[in-house]
C-alpha cells in the first residue's frame, strides 16, 4: 500500500536557541523512506540538523536562518 499520513507534522513557532522537532506518523507497505525539505530543498544531516531520513526531524539551537517551510516526502 502507498504511504498515508496518520499524523502530519505540525507548524511551530520557536524561540531563538530553542529546539524544533517535526514528526510524521505514516502507514503503508514497508520499507518507508523519508526525506525532509526546507523551502522545497532536500535537507541533509549535519551541523545541528539530524533525522532528515526518519519520521522525526530535529533542529536544536534554532537560529533566525532556520525559519522557513518544512515538509516531509514519504515514499515506498
Amino acid at each position: 500500500f502507498p504511504p498515508s499520513f496518520v499524523t502530519q507534522p505540525v507548524s511551530q513557532t520557536n524561540l531563538y536557541g530553542g529546539t524544533a522537532n517535526f514528526t510524521a506518523a505514516v502507514s503503508g507497505t514497508e520499507p518507508l523512506f523519508f526525506q525532509w525539505r526546507k523551502d522545497g530543498t532536500n535537507l541533509v544531516n549535519g551541523g545541528p540538523i539530524y533525522g532528515v531520513n526518519s519520521n522525526t526531524l530535529a533542529l536544536p539551537n534554532i537560529q533566525f536562518a532556520d525559519g522557513g517551510n518544512y515538509a516531509v516526502v514519504v515514499t515506498n
